[in-house]
């Protein structure tokens, strides 16, 4: 079995408009896990789709035991797609869910929910994250593939006195 992990994000994945921290994770699992981080600058649903219908966008010698979707961001009527409705999100993450247990039968898929935008946590902007994180439970639920739980530990971390 493999011991390849494959995270699969935008460009705060990527590291490359700040901290590879994918990269800078490796040294921990060293004798344990080769990280493969697929960040892409502006990467949105539909073109995590595009991407992944593509058979060289992962090298076939990439054979992970787990991969990590981060979503950080709702799609905005990209790539010829309409504005992400919650339909359109769904349909476009459980595409997205498909295409990865199609390629990798093996593989155990992981979805995050996104994390808080800006300060208020519990304003407007934050209250249609949690809209959208229900979708991404309900899809990861559906699918049976595992959750991961960004949004309550960070919101919950960022109204300590301190936390700024």
């Amino acid at each position: 079995m493999s011991s390849d992990v494959l995270f699969l994000g935008s460009s705060l994945d990527a590291g490359t408009l700040g901290v590879n921290w994918i990269k800078a994770l490796q040294p921990a699992f060293e004798n344990s896990f080769r990280l493969h981080n697929y960040g892409i600058n502006g990467l949105q649903l539909p073109g995590l789709i595009l991407k992944l219908k593509s058979p060289t966008a992962i090298p076939a010698t990439i054979r992970p035991v787990a991969i990590i979707v981060m979503l950080r961001k709702i799609s905005r009527g990209r790539l010829g797609r309409p504005d992400a409705t919650p339909d359109v999100f769904t349909e476009d993450l459980e595409t997205v869910v498909t295409l990865l247990k199609d390629r990798f039968p093996e593989s155990m898929v992981a979805l995050c929910d996104i994390k808080p935008i800006g300060e208020d946590v519990d304003g407007k902007l934050n209250d249609y994250v949690r809209l959208y994180n229900e979708i991404i439970t309900s899809v990861a639920q559906k699918h049976s593939v595992a959750m991961i739980r960004t949004f309550d530990s960070l919101a919950a971390w960022s109204k300590k006195d301190d936390a700024f």
